[in-house]
């Protein structure tokens, strides 16, 4: 169950970066509130697999989840700043 649930999880992460990258070079054009909503989807779903990757993960992949966890809450920081 947990191997179906993290295949999925990645799916729809690639999934959601072609459908930006699309956007990006004007291939496909969706509304800055539809753009917005797809850009925090990739972000919540990076979120959660390297928080499962530091949790679960060994060596390298546990670091890159760690770093990854703490620059995505110093760039909220300062955004909010």
């Amino acid at each position: 169950m947990r191997s179906i649930f993290n295949k999925f999880i990645n799916v729809m992460l690639i999934l959601l970066l072609v459908i930006l990258i699309l956007n990006r070079y004007y291939v496909i054009e969706f509304n800055v509130t539809l753009r917005n909503i797809f850009i925090y989807l990739s972000l919540i779903i990076i979120l959660l697999t390297s928080i499962k990757e530091a949790l679960e993960g060994s060596g390298f992949n546990k670091f890159l989840g760690i770093i990854i966890i703490l620059l995505a809450i110093v760039g909220g920081i300062i955004t909010v700043i």
